[in-house]
């Protein structure tokens, strides 16, 4: 089954791209997710239909090998359900795509397949509610991550304004302001 999700974002591509960075190599994709081992790049997180609060499920994700081309990045993604009942919950392969868009935003998009739990049961279940239950959670789990890069790209930007007592170097303004918008 297909699922997809998209949401501006009204940062520039190359504050985005900062905050992808940064957010990866801080420990994952939203404000909940902690990594799952102390190298490589795998994330447990919380995800479902309300985001990771509320009715949700833990699962393990990998983000494979990226590049950024141009003014576009696609991260691919799979992800694990974790724990004794994670076979009632289904696994996951999703492209995180974030592009400049025409003016100063850029997109964050998702798109993603899975498979329902359970095989010819699932199956019902999904065509009945699990197909609207994976297209809430997808676009719960696009908007947290929407609000990490807003925050990290937010922080990032306080920290090149700062004086050098964050990070022991002094920085020197930036040349015209940062947009930075939620």
């Amino acid at each position: 089954m297909f699922v997809e999700a998209h949401e501006p974002l009204s940062l520039p591509f190359s504050a985005v791209r900062g905050a992808l960075d940064a957010a990866l190599a801080d420990g994952g994709l939203t404000e909940e997710s902690r990594r799952a081992a102390e190298e490589g790049a795998s994330f447990l997180m919380r995800v479902g239909p309300g985001g990771s609060r509320g009715f949700a499920k833990q699962v393990l994700v990998e983000v494979l090998p990226f590049d950024y081309v141009g003014r576009k990045v696609v991260v691919p993604l799979r992800w694990q359900p974790t724990g004794t009942a994670g076979r009632l919950f289904p696994s996951l392969e999703a492209n995180l795509t974030i592009s400049d868009a025409e003016g100063s935003g850029s997109l964050v998009s998702i798109v993603a397949s899975y498979e329902p739990p359970l095989d010819v049961v699932g199956a019902g279940l999904d065509r009945i509610l699990l197909s609207r239950a994976a297209s809430a959670t997808l676009t719960a789990l696009l908007r947290e991550i929407v609000t990490k890069l807003n925050r990290t790209a937010r922080l990032l930007a306080l920290v090149a304004r700062g004086p050098g007592v964050a990070t022991g170097v002094e920085a020197s303004p930036p040349s015209r302001p940062s947009a930075v918008a939620e």
